[in-house]
């Protein structure tokens, strides 16, 4: 059964017991707004969950959508927290943008599809998924929409997934586990 509200989803992500990236929750989210579900994954940080959209009727991915920044002006002091256990997550077809720092420091991030009706991707939307092995790309996004900072991560970039992407155009990159910031098209 889909949850059609995050307070839905939070009382039963609550009740259950911890869990392993490797037996993490498949959840689907029947929802059209996503902007509350950081509190919910933060104050869960010890269950591990995959987040189904597929069915919700999001038109973007917001800025900060998965970490709590500590903001002063527009100047990003630090981090109240970040979704470090979302280990995947299905975007709906309805979502034409991914917003910056959107994925902010989801360290457990290991793959993820971008639909192709995404067409604009953010500064720093995945920095620091340290984990993130596998992206897809199911559509096209220009270079003047895949910001160059879109994929990094705090000491080394992986941005050569940006330059790959846009040489290479549709299809999955993989990198291997650990350090490695070299993307291949599979």
């Amino acid at each position: 059964m889909p949850f059609t509200t995050i307070a839905n989803f939070a009382t039963w992500l609550t009740d259950q017991p911890e869990n392993t990236a490797e037996t993490a929750y498949t959840v689907k989210l029947n929802i059209n707004d996503i902007s509350d579900i950081k509190t919910t994954l933060i104050d869960s940080s010890d269950k591990y969950v995959y987040l189904d959209l597929s069915d919700s009727t999001i038109i973007s991915i917001p800025n900060y959508a998965f970490c709590k920044p500590i903001l002063v002006g527009n100047a990003i002091m630090g981090y109240e927290g970040s979704c470090t256990t979302l280990v995947g997550i299905n975007i709906p077809n309805s979502v034409t943008s991914i917003g910056q720092h959107a994925f902010d420091g989801c360290t457990s991030l290991i793959s993820i599809t971008i639909p192709n009706s995404v067409i604009s991707i953010g500064s720093r939307a995945f920095i620091d998924c340290t984990s993130l092995t596998s992206v897809t790309f199911q559509g096209t996004i220009t270079s003047d929409k895949l910001h160059s900072e879109a994929f990094n991560y705090n000491t080394w970039s992986i941005g050569d997934l940006r330059e790959k992407y846009l040489a290479g155009g549709i299809g999955t990159y993989t990198r291997p586990n650990g350090d490695s910031k070299v993307w291949t098209k599979q």
